[in-house]
């Protein structure tokens, strides 16, 4: 499911089906800005200091913190902002 169709979802018993068929997406996706971040050996996506994406990211990172705080908690030795 898509994030547009999860937060549009048309009842709550939708939002809540989709939300946890969303939670898998999020916690792969996650693993990969691990993986990348620590590769780069850097906090930042682009160089030394922060870009407009990791401004992007850590937007993202706070929203989806506030729907599965358990599967973001898993990455925050890396994301930490």
């Amino acid at each position: 499911m898509y994030c547009r169709q999860l937060f549009y979802s048309s009842s709550d018993e939708a939002f809540e089906q989709g939300k946890e068929g969303h939670k898998g997406k999020v916690a792969t996706a996650f693993a990969k800005f691990e993986g990348w971040l620590g590769q780069q050996k850097s906090l930042y996506t682009a160089g030394v200091t922060p870009t407009a994406g990791d401004f992007h990211l850590w937007e993202m990172i706070d929203q989806h913190e506030m729907l599965y705080r358990d599967c973001v908690r898993r990455h925050t030795d890396t994301l930490t902002l």
